[in-house]
């Protein structure tokens, strides 16, 4: 399938807050772009730009493009080696805009990931805030008394709920937010679930991670940061 002829030749993985910036930057710059999220709600924040083409899904079509920027999540690894193959296959050049890498505390849980996390949880007792997301719940719900133990924060978005409520959490124990969060409504949150451990990804300042970790230190809870997968 081939591209328009007036398809432009920058084409942004977007779905973050780098990437909204980098659209803003083009579009102000008067350079036209096709910009791609992951989902719907990626795509409503990347907003209405001049000379910015948005789409709610990504494509695996990038004929036409001579450079692709991939701005997605640290985490999402998967979508990052599909857009890396993508634009070989085409002949684009590919750059990566990732956010920057800092130092973690003392006294913060490093793990490798979520099933990790909740390994370490399963061995710990206490209440926890999870908020990694609605993708990976099923590790948790293998720890004993994980309805009762766990309280998640995902985005207020139906699937994102459902998703929730199906792996077994009570609606009592989901909450549906989007962020950013500042450092005063995370702890806010800790206290109101009567939380001794924060489970999060290092997501980095852009992804909140300085407030939580913040947070956590202000009412006495501990955190447990799932580390970058390696770029």
């Amino acid at each position: 399938m081939t591209a328009p002829a007036s398809a432009p030749a920058l084409r942004i993985f977007a779905g973050t807050t780098e990437g909204r910036l980098l659209c803003e930057w083009a579009s102000g710059a008067g350079i036209p772009a096709r910009a791609y999220a992951a989902t719907e709600y990626g795509g409503e924040l990347l907003g209405e730009l001049p000379g910015i083409e948005v789409h709610a899904d990504m494509e695996r079509e990038l004929s036409g493009a001579r450079i692709v920027v991939d701005a997605t999540h640290p985490f999402a690894t998967l979508a990052s080696g599909n857009i890396r193959a993508a634009s070989l296959a085409v002949g684009a050049r590919c750059l990566r805009l990732a956010r920057p890498v800092e130092a973690l505390p003392k006294g913060v849980v490093s793990v490798a990931s979520i099933a990790c996390a909740a390994r370490f949880l399963s061995e710990n007792p206490g209440r926890a805030l999870l908020t990694t997301g609605s993708k990976e719940l099923a590790p948790y719900t293998r720890v004993a008394d994980f309805a009762e133990r766990f309280f998640v924060r995902v985005l207020p978005l139906p699937g994102a709920i459902t998703k929730c409520i199906d792996a077994g959490f009570s609606p009592s124990h989901v909450i549906g937010m989007q962020g950013p969060f500042t450092r005063e409504l995370n702890e806010a949150m800790l206290r109101q679930v009567g939380a001794q451990w924060l489970v999060t990804k290092d997501s980095g300042t852009v992804g909140g991670t300085a407030e939580k970790l913040a947070a956590a230190r202000a009412v006495g809870a501990r955190c447990i940061v799932v580390t970058r997968p390696a770029e």
